[in-house]
């Protein structure tokens, strides 16, 4: 028994534009060319879908998934997850998600000493007894150092902590902070910790980084075996004793600070203005609600950019009462959407997340604002209140149409999280196969609704009129006409 299925130009007949219509040959004919241009794109992408098989991108995205399945195991807040994120985006973004110390030793040691003594000579010339010491005890201490990059509000030591780095912060700011959290002095450029570091002692205050920082540190370990390896424990002691008075002076003025923020209506001004700089309400990237919001909208993108043509070329009858409900909701959830982009919505930007409403907005309104506001314009609501009821109606649809230039970073987001919550894996290679898919469905459809417009209209003879399709319903002319989209652009 034979159970094959017959080709599907058999079921649909042979479709083509008919030989005495000018425009649906000319419209044929660009189709083609569209077609062609289309799998020469195709094959161009191929490349860079190749290219996102590399190894040091999949050695990172490797890892970045197992950090993302212990955030998900853990049950981590929101607020950490998207920091533990922005940290490995910035790690990518500068260094190939390569950390400071690996990135370090890629380096002759010659070379790597020099760079560094280059780099952080200011500041190791001010240091406590590396100052004075020879130039191989420094080259040493040089080579035993890291090199980290630190996003904004990181921690680099608490008050009462045992302090076991010194930093040489060579980029960005670093709030000092009091037992309460509350900032008296913000640092740049200098040394962090000297007094507790080489006097062996706690941390007299805590420190957060203000901005994005670069940190060039060497551990207490380090030091020690460096000392040892230099038989300078005894002149270290004896240096010690001798410029105690350096120590006790760094500590004393962080201490009066310290004092004075607690003796003065400082602090409350201080913890006052902390507390108005958090945000209120914002929605995080990692959030739940974040992740069904623009998965509401990846679905809303893909429904009107195949329901508008559809609209203008299969519904010139009438348009109904229920898909005019449809749209207008579909028009307030992207009024939302914009609301939400202006006041709620935390962004991700180089690495960075950016919480504070006046910075996301500000971004916003220098990139996609103007768009999406233009999609908004109720023109079609308008006509549908006076009266266009026919395929016009669809025509001043599209204006919405301009929302499609979303749907990459909606396909993008909604992958991302997939990919986060779930043991699914999208590589970054199916996201681009993914995209080039969308892309050509996309094309198909509203080469489809166009050719259908071309066959319907008032003239003796169109391609409907040959194939004897006049009488059938839009699903079955919808078929046909997807079928030589499809087979003619391809």
């Amino acid at each position: 028994m034979n159970l094959r299925l017959p080709p599907l130009n058999n079921l649909l007949g042979d479709i083509t534009a008919h030989e005495d219509s000018i425009v649906e040959i000319l419209f044929a004919t660009m189709i083609l060319v569209i077609g062609t241009a289309i799998y020469t794109l195709v094959i161009a992408l191929l490349e860079d879908i190749v290219s996102q098989l590399d190894v040091t991108s999949s050695l990172h995205k490797m890892r970045t998934d197992k950090v993302d399945s212990y955030c998900e195991l853990e049950s981590l807040p929101d607020g950490l997850k998207v920091k533990i994120d922005a940290h490995y985006d910035n790690l990518w973004n500068k260094q190939l998600g390569v950390n400071g110390k690996t990135l370090l030793t890629f380096f002759p040691t010659s070379f790597k000493t020099e760079m560094l003594l280059d780099m952080v000579s200011p500041l190791l010339h001010k240091t406590f007894f590396i100052k004075d010491c020879t130039a191989d005890f420094a080259a040493q201490i040089l080579n035993c150092m890291k090199y980290e990059l630190f996003l904004p509000d990181d921690t680099l030591f608490c008050e009462g902590e045992r302090c076991q780095s010194l930093h040489f912060l060579y980029k960005g700011g670093v709030n000092l902070l009091n037992a309460k959290g509350v900032k008296f002095k913000t640092a740049s450029n200098c040394v962090l910790g000297e007094a507790p570091f080489f006097g062996f002692e706690p941390h007299l205050c805590s420190a957060k980084t203000a901005d994005a920082c670069e940190i060039f540190s060497f551990s207490m370990e380090d030091f020690i075996f460096c000392i040892h390896e230099n038989d300078l424990i005894k002149q270290y002691v004896e240096y010690l004793e001798k410029n105690k008075g350096h120590l006790q002076k760094s500590k004393e003025s962080v201490a009066k600070m310290i004092r004075n923020l607690k003796s003065s209506k400082m602090e409350k001004m201080m913890v006052t203005e902390q507390q108005a700089s958090v945000p209120k309400g914002v929605v995080l990237p990692e959030a739940v609600s974040r992740f069904i919001w623009e998965l509401l909208l990846l679905l809303q993108t893909i429904s009107f950019t195949f329901i508008i043509p559809f609209e203008i070329s299969f519904l010139s009858n009438g348009i109904g009462v229920p898909i005019f409900i449809v749209d207008t909701v579909m028009d307030i959830v992207f009024m939302m959407d914009v609301y939400a982009r202006l006041k709620k919505f935390a962004i991700m930007k180089d690495g960075y997340l950016l919480t504070e409403p006046v910075e996301f907005r500000s971004l916003y309104f220098h990139s996609d604002f103007g768009g999406d506001v233009l999609s908004l314009i109720p023109l079609s609501f308008t006509g549908y209140l006076f009266g266009v009821r026919d395929g016009r109606y669809g025509l001043l649809r599209i204006v919405q149409f301009v929302r499609i230039r979303q749907f990459g970073n909606y396909l993008s987001s909604v992958v991302e999280n997939v990919n986060a919550r779930t043991k699914f894996n999208i590589s970054n290679a199916q996201l681009r196969i993914m995209q080039i898919f969308f892309v050509v469905l996309f094309l198909c459809h509203w080469f489809a609704c166009i050719f259908h417009l071309l066959g319907n209209m008032p003239e003796k003879e169109t391609w409907l009129i040959t194939d004897e399709s006049m009488s059938a319903n839009n699903g079955g002319r919808y078929l046909r006409s997807f079928y030589w989209a499809l087979y003619t652009g391809k």
